[in-house]
């Protein structure tokens, strides 16, 4: 038995020709411009010459008349980087010679296959491929990954849907969408330029699939992604241009001693179980027990009725809700009262989010607020910059509450037990012990030229212990390597302070490739005497197979790994490189772990992180904001001992 993964070996000596023209009637840069357009390949001058790079293929390049200008041809041996972006730049070229659009990081949309969402024909999809060049076991293979691309069905001017950025049908490049009506599309096109588009035909809204709800097509989108391994068995047919490159007969065949299945068990109260969902059956690990609770609606509800089905949501103690609330421990549940409001635990926001009698809510220590919200774009960073710091706000949409799926409501009770400090869902049981997890992640505005660094530390109980965030820096692949040292010297010591003694291990999770200086970080973790493993991890992925992987971790190499969440979205790997190993785990064990610590932490029971845990957090914390408190369950830390803690959520 073996399993079949997307990976073709390559039929190419690692080798470049590189062929030199001189024409001495056009300058070399415009010679080398108008030599790319038409050969779809990228060609390179100096100030006499222009040259070209390609693969050991026999490259038809125009115009006939080319010949007469070529001077020389050299080959160039064994050199990996050169042959890596060559057969990338030469791939590119089959693609577009085959009417694909190129769009970056080497994904090619077929243009022929636009198909309407039948939910919402505003939308469209499109069969795409993606392409990426592994080297395993010490040979070259192309891997080949079905993929699908949306956009608006109809121009950006005639859509009657947007999102912030369209698309260039023709460059294959995006752009944010700076202006869109009256006959008139302006796109950013750098920091500091804006541009009306002279052909604004060739301009379409992007969609993700995270907008896939809010634009109605979310159910139809996972029909949609059921029939990806169609497109594995249409490779010959849709992509067989690449066989000129590498052989797409065979798929890869992994042996089934190089694949893991992933059995995640879970401690719960009364009992184990491999589903988080038990917990409403067994009871959370740890409960104190003690809810202090209170609700927030429109300010429009003093004077008009609560719609029944919300009273029997939060009202009714037989509901679901406190149901769920019970199951998990909640024995204690107070209610922050409005003592303006006839003592009810009623509160009133107006259309600024400025809370009526706010104080009461400030002084009542811990307090968990449900906020009623109308809409589907409410303003939430101004609703939490409105809220008292000891109040932990708990959003939730009307129209979600009257349609009333039961798992939305368990859900919404779940978020209560994570957002409580001293509380503790559950345990991994095969979790290792006495570590600490650290992620760590740059991201980047390359509009404005900007990256931020973000930096979160979990223990093994799921607990946060630290977060570090730093925006604005310039641009840079690489982490500022003091910055990333004090960051790691914090997450111990607060790790120290949590504890009382240092971790046993810190495992250091660079989202990414680790472009800083490895040895700078070593020495530092050698001077402090800690057990300490590095690794990569790479969400962007391209290895994937036509058959079921999800809760899979599959070896590809001694220190390389991939493996597949189960999650609901399209199957997509996630790689592990272990870059430095001080511990006494093997390779395989540490990647057991790393996927482990994607289930340290559930936004619901019925969710699972495709990332680490830390790398979730950075992720929110980098990309939403102060929104990030929404999300993440960050506590100002109590010292080893101490059992009051502090009324903050950070």
């Amino acid at each position: 038995m073996i399993v079949e993964l997307n990976l073709f070996e390559l039929k190419l000596p690692i080798k470049v020709k590189r062929t030199y023209y001189y024409n001495p009637q056009t300058e070399p840069r415009l010679f080398a411009k108008n030599l790319g357009r038409v050969n779809k390949l990228r060609f390179f001058h100096s100030s006499d010459l222009v040259w070209v790079e390609t693969v050991m293929v026999d490259v038809k390049l125009v115009p006939k008349e080319l010949d007469n200008y070529k001077r020389a041809e050299e080959v160039i041996e064994n050199d990996e980087k050169l042959f890596v972006r060559t057969l990338y730049s030469y791939i590119g070229k089959l693609f577009k010679d085959n009417e694909f659009i190129a769009t970056p990081k080497n994904l090619y949309v077929n243009a022929k296959t636009k198909t309407l969402f039948q939910s919402n024909p505003e939308v469209s999809y499109y069969e795409a491929y993606q392409v990426k060049i592994y080297k395993l076991q010490n040979k070259f293979y192309l891997s080949v990954n079905p993929r699908y691309f949306f956009l608006s069905s109809k121009p950006a001017l005639e859509s009657k849907i947007k999102t912030p950025y369209v698309f260039n049908i023709t460059s294959g490049k995006s752009f944010l969408c700076r202006k869109c009506e009256e006959n008139e599309l302006v796109i950013q096109v750098d920091p500091h330029t804006q541009k009306r588009v002279d052909f604004p035909q060739n301009y379409y809204f992007n969609f993700s699939p995270s907008e896939a709800e809010k634009h109605g097509f979310s159910k139809e989108l996972y029909s949609v992604y059921s029939n990806v391994s169609k497109l594995f068995d249409r490779l010959q047919i849709d992509v067989g241009f690449l066989n000129q490159v590498a052989d797409l007969s065979e798929l890869y065949q992994l042996p089934l001693d190089k694949v893991e299945p992933v059995l995640v068990v879970y401690r719960f109260k009364n009992g184990s179980s491999n589903d988080p969902r038990k917990i409403f059956e067994l009871g959370a690990l740890e409960n104190p027990g003690r809810m202090r609770l209170t609700f927030i609606f429109p300010k429009y509800y003093k004077e008009k009725e609560i719609e029944n089905e919300v009273k029997e949501v939060f009202a009714n103690q037989d509901s679901v809700y406190y149901r769920s609330l019970r199951a998990m421990g909640f024995v204690n549940v107070t209610y922050v009262r409005n003592t303006k409001e006839q003592n009810k635990a009623k509160f009133f926001y107006d259309e600024s989010f400025n809370i009526e009698n706010v104080d009461d809510i400030a002084k009542a220590g811990r307090v968990f607020a449900v906020v009623l919200l109308e809409g589907e774009t409410p303003n939430l960073p101004l609703l939490l910059s409105k809220l008292p710091r000891n109040a932990i706000a708990f959003p939730i949409i009307k129209e979600k509450v009257l349609a009333g799926p039961v798992y939305i409501i368990r859900s919404f009770a779940y978020k209560a037990l994570n957002f409580t400090e001293d509380a503790k869902a559950y345990e991994l049981i095969d979790l290792i012990k006495n570590v600490l997890f650290v992620g760590f992640d740059l991201s980047h505005d390359h509009v404005n030229r900007l990256s931020h660094f973000a930096l979160s530390a979990v223990d093994d109980s799921a607990k946060i212990l630290y977060i570090h965030h730093k925006e604005n820096l310039p641009l840079n692949e690489k982490a500022e390597l003091e910055l990333l040292q004090n960051s790691i010297a914090q997450a111990l010591n607060r790790y120290k302070l949590v504890h009382g003694s240092m971790p046993a291990c810190l495992l250091l999770m660079r989202d990414g490739i680790f472009f800083e200086d490895i040895s700078y970080i070593r020495n530092y973790l050698d001077t402090l005497g800690l057990k300490y493993i590095i690794v990569e991890v790479n969400k962007n992925s391209n290895i994937n197979g036509p058959k079921d992987l999800k809760g899979k971790i599959l070896e590809l190499d001694e220190k390389k790994f991939v493996y597949f969440a189960t999650t609901y979205n399209l199957q997509k790997a996630v790689e592990i490189n272990v870059v430095l190993n001080n511990s006494n785990l093997t390779p395989r064990q540490i990647a057991k772990h790393v996927y482990l610590s994607t289930r340290l932490f559930h936004p619901t029971p019925y969710v699972n992180l495709k990332l680490p845990y830390p790398l979730y957090v950075t992720d929110k914390v980098s990309l939403l904001g102060q929104l990030w408190k929404l999300y993440v369950p960050y506590f100002k830390p109590k010292q080893h001992n101490d059992k009051n803690g502090s009324n903050e959520h950070m």
